[in-house]
């Protein structure tokens, strides 16, 4: 255990209460809704607001922490800006209010469970992966249950119900919905497991991480979501483009052989029993420009494209999008719907704030290679994952502004943030380390 948490009994056991939690609510997904509140339309449930508000309890623990906090307290206060000029553009609105709270709320969690996480493994990346394998493998294997036992989500739909679990989704049909219940969201949010067993597997050389990746790899697959499957395309080639830089990617082992030919066995049995799904999948991905669901992104694209030029420079006010429509209360893809909401200068500002930040830790993660390449080369690789999610994945659906990928992804870069940092100072101590400043 880390020194930061030796001796503080109480610390340990909060802190460590929190993963916990946090892990629970990962894995539940929104089976939390089961506790809920009547804001948001069921949307958010109390499990929610506790991880939030244990979360801010939790900040002061981190205090220790040499990091600066100038980009969260700019994001919190552009939020709150936005709601501002929502509400001088529209009147207020008590809904959006609320949600600008939530997603303030969100990132400030997010941010925290990262150092929080840092405190409890310290530079152990290993451990730190193992806690998100967990928990994902068991939200997986929750995934699977619903899988077999309701063949269309209707039928899951119906029964969340009488739980008084209210969800309306797409009555999708032998298709892997995950406790998330959106295949297509959960195609995107397992790609991050999937990542993490392959970096294992390459840096500890141990077998059943193989076995464990191709786990994720399968129910990504039975998602039979067009982004997703695209979004593990464009993943795979940045791993094996990362792995054949690697002087080790050529050592060829036995097992290898065997786990090839296992995984290669696996998949060509589901053309034998997905058949049918398989078909459907290849006849809207060949038939997008007559598919209802393409169609659908497409209006809402438009709808987007015409309130950004309405209001081109500081947007309609984040989250004020559902009052110019009945039907569509959001723009699909979620950088077209940032730009309606905040405008063409806040988003430039957010975009230039995000070079920054990508060049300081680019160039304090290259510093420290060679004594830590397994942090390098996952930094590089969870990089290019969210690079692919913002600019390809997320005009799918709106996936940046969903909390169960949201939150994970922030905290995984926090903790990555509070990694680097530290060994930064480690190597460049008693020089002051910049690292966070942007």
């Amino acid at each position: 255990m880390p020194l930061l948490l030796k001796k503080r009994s109480f610390r340990d056991f909060f802190l460590t209460f929190l993963l916990g939690f946090f892990s629970i609510y990962l894995f539940l997904g929104n089976f939390t809704r089961l506790i809920r509140t009547e804001l948001f339309d069921n949307n958010l449930s109390l499990s929610e607001i506790l991880l939030y508000l244990i979360c801010f309890c939790a900040y002061p623990y981190t205090s220790k922490l040499k990091s600066k906090n100038f980009s969260l307290l700019l994001l919190s206060l552009s939020i709150l800006a936005s709601n501002l000029w929502g509400i001088m553009l529209h009147g207020f609105d008590l809904k959006s209010f609320i949600y600008s709270i939530r997603l303030i709320a969100m990132i400030f969690s997010a941010t925290v469970l990262g150092k929080i996480a840092f405190l409890r493994y310290g530079n152990d990346l290993i451990s730190f992966f193992h806690f998100f394998l967990k928990t994902y493998a068991m939200t997986t294997l929750l995934g699977f249950l619903i899988f077999f036992t309701f063949i269309s989500s209707e039928g899951l739909w119906v029964f969340l119900k009488k739980f008084h679990i209210v969800f309306w989704g797409d009555p999708h049909i032998k298709r892997f919905v995950s406790p998330y219940f959106d295949p297509n969201f959960y195609s995107a949010i397992a790609c991050i497991p999937l990542l993490q067993s392959l970096l294992l597997r390459q840096y500890t050389k141990k077998n059943n991480y193989y076995f464990l990746s191709f786990f994720f790899l399968l129910s990504i697959l039975l998602s039979w979501s067009r982004s997703g499957i695209a979004t593990l395309a464009f993943l795979s080639c940045c791993i094996l483009f990362s792995f054949l830089k690697s002087s080790q990617f050529f050592k060829i082992y036995p097992s290898h052989f065997g786990y090839t030919i296992f995984s290669l066995g696996l998949l060509m049995l589901l053309p034998f029993f997905f058949m049918d799904q398989i078909s459907f999948f290849l006849d809207r991905f060949l038939h997008m420009n007559s598919d209802d669901s393409a169609l659908g992104r497409l209006f809402s694209f438009q709808l987007g494209w015409d309130l950004f030029r309405e209001h081109p420079l500081f947007g309609v006010g984040y989250n004020y999008l559902s009052i110019f429509s009945t039907q569509y209360s959001s723009v699909d893809s979620s950088l077209l719907s940032t730009l309606v909401y905040f405008g063409l200068i806040p988003f430039l500002t957010a975009f230039l704030l995000f070079f920054f930040w990508s060049y300081n830790h680019f160039h304090a993660i290259n510093a420290i290679k060679k004594e830590n390449p397994f942090l390098h080369r996952s930094f590089r690789l969870f990089y290019c994952y969210l690079c692919i999610i913002v600019f390809f994945s997320c005009h799918f659906n709106n996936l940046l502004y969903y909390q169960f990928w949201l939150i994970p992804m922030i905290s995984i870069f926090s903790y990555f943030s509070q990694s680097i940092q530290s060994l930064t100072s480690l190597r460049n101590c008693p020089r002051r380390n910049t690292l966070n400043e942007v």
